[in-house]
Parts: structure tokens; sequence; C-alpha cells
């Protein structure tokens, strides 16, 4: 980074600029007498200089000698790293490693199990469509229309005689939601 910092003011030049830019403008000189101010030559002048500086850097002080290497004594040690093994704990583990990938196999069969959706549902809309003709619809257009419902159809289900004990599956023949007691 200190290549750029010296500075020298030459009365006789033309190129007002610190030492580096005064030597990259000579070898542009040289390089093309004509016209030295092209980006090509300047470029050019500046690579050279750059290269030369690295090398006379290079020479000075990576190419040191070395001190001649100390011989002494030492002792080497290996370190043994040994592993006990608890068999009832280890065959415990190996058991549950087998559980985990019979679980894993399984996994392949139920995705290969087809959707009863047939897209993702996003929003209100969505979900309207999944129980569109269900008996859910059904349900919840009956308590909707009893007088005493306030607008909250959880708290009208549960006023409902044995709602809560009800269940509802997807029907593969009929593809829609239906009350187990329909099957």
């Amino acid at each position: 980074m200190g290549i750029q910092y010296p500075l020298c003011f030459d009365t006789t030049s033309n190129v007002d600029s610190n030492e580096f830019g005064q030597y990259v403008y000579k070898i542009a000189s040289k390089n093309n007498p004509t016209s030295p101010l092209l980006p090509g030559t300047i470029i050019d002048a500046a690579q050279t200089l750059f290269t030369t500086t690295f090398a006379v850097f290079a020479s000075t002080a990576l190419f040191k000698p070395t001190s001649s290497p100390a011989n002494g004594t030492g002792v080497r040690s290996v370190q043994e790293a040994r592993l006990i093994v608890v068999s009832p704990i280890a065959y415990i583990v190996l058991g549950v490693l087998i559980i985990i990938a019979i679980l894993n196999m399984s996994l392949f069969f139920y995705a290969r199990q087809e959707s009863m959706l047939y897209e993702e549902p996003v929003g209100l809309l969505g979900m309207s469509g999944i129980l569109h003709k269900s008996d859910v619809n059904e349900l919840i257009t009956r308590l909707a229309e009893k007088p005493d419902f306030r607008g909250k159809t959880t708290e009208a289900a549960m006023k409902e005689d044995r709602l809560h004990q009800r269940r509802y599956q997807f029907d593969e023949k009929k593809k829609r939601i239906a009350e187990l007691g329909e099957f």
C-alpha cells in the first residue's frame, strides 16, 4: 500500500503526480511517445511498474537466507482413544434405530396415497371448497337456520344433542366428507 505514498515535485515535468504516477508516465512515454496518455498505454505501463515493484520487494523481503535449523531432543507420544461399549445400552439404541428405520420406510407407502384435495386450501374460499356438498356444510346450514343462532357456530353446535360425539370421514365412493353413520 505504500507504493503510492512517496511524493516529489519535479518542476521540469508537465505531469503533476506522485512518484508512482511519474514513473508510470515515463514508461508510457517510452512505449508510445506520440500519445502516452491513451488508456491502453497507461494500463500497460502501470502493469509493468507493478510487476517490477513486486519483483523487487519479493527478492528483498521474501528471499532472505534462513537461519540454521535448531537441533534438539524430544519425546513423541501417541494418545490412543478407547471406546467402551455397554452391551445393554448398545442393544437399546440399536433397537430404537431399527424402529425409526422401519417407520421411515412406512412413510414411503403413505406418501404414495392420493390426496383427497384437488388443490391446497388457501384462505376461506379454499376451505369452503373442501366442505362443498358435505354433511358438515348441511349441519352448519341447519344450525344457522335455528332462531337462537347468534353467529357462533361452535357454541350452537355444542348446544345441539350429541353433536360432540359425531365423527366425519372422507367417503371414497362419493368423494366427499360424510358422517361415519352413513357408511
